[in-house]
């Protein structure tokens, strides 16, 4: 009787800890559409599903998003550079807020 009972839980224990295996590693087919999707050139990123079909110029906003966060790096630096020069960076300044509008925008 014993016996029996060990088998019936190690057969439950199995099932589970395969149907969680399974649940966890089963879409193993993703890891290979995406290794197969249409790259645009060396190196470059591949296409999700939601950009297929769009035009080259259409940006998404997570792109949208790293570019204004890029353009914001790139005039800190610039208006870091005018203050050690001793130059006020008024233009830099208004750019940066401006873009954060912009990023307040695309969190959303």
């Amino acid at each position: 009787m014993r016996v029996k009972t060990f088998y019936r839980v190690l057969r439950f224990i199995s099932a589970v800890v395969l149907f969680f295996h399974v649940w966890t590693f089963g879409p193993l087919w993703q890891a290979v559409a995406f290794a197969a999707g249409e790259k645009q050139g060396p190196g470059a990123r591949v296409q999700g599903p939601e950009r297929q079909g769009t035009g080259a110029g259409v940006q998404g906003p997570g792109e949208r998003f790293e570019k204004t966060i890029e353009d914001i790096r790139e005039k800190v630096d610039r208006a870091g550079e005018r203050s050690r020069k001793g130059e006020e960076p008024v233009a830099e300044l208004q750019f940066i807020k401006a873009k954060k509008t912009e990023i307040e925008a695309l969190d959303s």
